[in-house]
This record gives structure tokens, C-alpha cells and sequence, in this order.
């Protein structure tokens, strides 16, 4: 029992991580990225909190992986794509006689974060 709760509040305190995670990548400037990977790892994440292991969910065939468990695997997908894209930016501008600097920082000069 005391081991459930410990794994309830872990997910828990996980999705407001990613809560944090979503505003701070909105307030950088990338809504797409901030509604993929943030939002969807913390629904994944509260959905995680709230569902009863080995429950069946209702549209959810009974073989496939936990949903929730499965949609935070799924949020990871955006990130890894967009870095690996901006890499590869990266990449060529260094192959093209580019300053290697460019590779730890791919997206360029920071944007201005609003306040607003």
C-alpha cells in the first residue's frame, strides 16, 4: 500500500514538473513544442496519478501497455525530433565551414522571454 502511494505521488509530483516544463517552453517562444511534449507528459502523468494499475480502461484493448505509462513514452517523441532537427541545422552550418560553437547551441541566440 505505503509503496502505491509512494508511486502515485511520484507521478504526481512528475506531472507538475511537466506542467513547468510546458509554461516554461511556451514562454521560450514554442507553443507546438510546449502542447506536445508538456502537455502530454503531464496528462500522461495525472492520468498515471489517478488510474488504478491493472484496471481495464474502457476503449483500451487488454494486451496493449498501460495507456497512461504509454503516453508518457510518446511525449518524449516531439523533444527528441525537434533537437534532433536543429542538429542537423547545426550540422550542415558546421560542415560548411561553421564554428563548432554552433553545436552547443543549435537554436541560435537565445530569444527574449516575455514577461507578459
Amino acid at each position: 500500500m505505503l509503496l502505491l502511494f509512494l508511486n502515485r505521488l511520484g507521478d504526481f509530483l512528475s506531472g507538475l514538473g511537466a506542467v513547468g516544463l510546458g509554461i516554461a517552453l511556451l514562454l521560450l517562444g514554442d507553443p507546438l513544442l510546449a502542447a506536445t511534449s508538456g502537455l502530454l507528459h503531464a496528462l500522461s502523468k495525472f492520468g498515471s496519478t489517478f488510474h488504478t494499475p491493472g484496471t481495464q480502461f474502457p476503449v483500451w484493448p487488454a494486451a496493449w501497455p498501460d495507456p497512461f505509462r504509454s503516453a508518457v513514452l510518446a511525449s518524449r517523441l516531439p523533444a527528441i525530433l525537434a533537437a534532433a532537427v536543429a542538429l542537423g541545422w547545426a550540422l550542415q552550418e558546421v560542415w560548411s565551414g561553421g564554428s563548432f560553437a554552433l553545436l552547443a547551441m543549435p537554436l541560435g541566440i537565445p530569444r527574449q522571454i516575455s514577461t507578459c
